[in-house]
Order: structure tokens, then sequence, then C-alpha cells
């Protein structure tokens, strides 16, 4: 079984953005480098502006921050990413009318608790296929993914985050291992529909 490995920061414990985001390198790297014995990690940008590892191969990461919130994600395989600070401030509707299928939007307007997690969960799947967010209307219908995307929520403070990831694979083929700061909790994301949250979160 496969082990995906999910690192959390805090963006407040950092003086300056520039220190914040590289230490979200050094986080996915330093699991690398206990997970291989490989030599200098070799990273390259696709024609999609997708940052890709050459070297060691058969390794993938991603990326994503949000608010006081920053994330990585190792894995064996293609990976994508998302979260997203749940502020009460976005224009959630007209998001959910341009971006959304109608499926999903009409699932928004009877449920708005609903949107963080479909967001957050069609960002994860562009970022895995290295497309952009204005291709989003061609996403396949993510309520209907109970294999590849999994989600979650994470509490920080007062602060709660919508947290989604897509795989190449199958979830059910993979052990997940999250690293939080103590500040932080993670739970399965009970507003969706149970068989469309990811049963397979290990704290570690």
């Amino acid at each position: 079984m496969d082990n995906i490995y999910i690192s959390v920061l805090l963006r407040s414990e950092y003086s300056d953005f520039s220190d914040f985001r590289s230490s979200l390198d050094r986080q996915w790297q330093n699991i690398l480098h206990n997970r291989c014995d490989c030599g200098p990690i070799e990273i390259q940008t696709d024609s999609s502006g997708k940052p890709r590892l050459l070297s060691p191969a058969g390794w993938f990461y991603n990326i994503s921050h949000s608010g006081n919130i920053g994330i990585s994600a190792l894995a064996g395989q293609e990976v994508g990413i998302d979260i997203e600070h749940m502020s009460k401030k976005r224009n959630r509707e007209s998001i959910a009318q341009s971006f959304f299928s109608e499926k999903e939007h009409h699932l928004c307007r009877e449920k708005p608790e609903y949107f963080y997690t479909l967001w957050t969960r069609k960002e994860a799947w562009i970022k895995r296929m290295g497309l952009s967010v204005w291709q989003m209307k061609s996403v396949p219908d993510v309520l209907d993914d109970t294999e590849s995307l999994g989600s979650w929520y994470i509490r920080c403070g007062e602060e709660q985050y919508a947290l989604s990831l897509s795989l190449d694979g199958s979830l059910r083929n993979v052990k997940m291992i999250f690293q939080l700061p103590d500040s932080c909790s993670l739970s399965l994301t009970e507003t969706l529909p149970e068989e469309i949250a990811c049963q397979k979160g290990q704290k570690k």
C-alpha cells in the first residue's frame, strides 16, 4: 500500500511569505529524502506550468495555501491538492454559477455549506491534470467521484478550511499520513453525503 504524505504549515509562524513558501517545499523534500536514498532533487516546469519532479523518478508533489495555512502533498503517483479558507465573504453563488456543473450548482443552492468542499475537489482535480481554473467547467462531476477524490476539514483556532486531494489512482489503495501543527485538527467532511467523504484519513 502506498503512502500519501500531507504536511500542514501555518503562515503566522513565518516572518514573510517567501520563508513560508520555501518551508512548504522543504517539508515534502525532507520527507522524500527520508523515504529514498536519492541525490539532488530536480524539478522542471512542464508546458502547462505545473512543476514536476525529474529526479528522483516516480514521485509527485503539489502545494496549496489559503489564509493562514499552507499544505503540501507527496505521493508515488500524480497528485493534486487544494485548501480554501471557508470565508463567508466570498460570493459563492456567483462562483458556483460560473464554474460548477448544473448538478453541483443546484446542490450549493440547496446546501450552501457544500460550496468549499466542491470547489476544492474541482481545484485538486485540475491541479493534478495540470489545467487552469478557467477550465473548471470541463472537470467531470466531482459528486460522482468516490475513488480518486478525498475531502476533509481542518480547523485552526477559530478558522475552518476545506481540503481536498485528487489522485491518479484509487484512494482505497493508499494510506493517508497527515502532519499537522498542534493547534490544528482534522476531520472528515461531514456536510457532503457519506459516500463522497474520504474514509482514509490518518493523522500522524
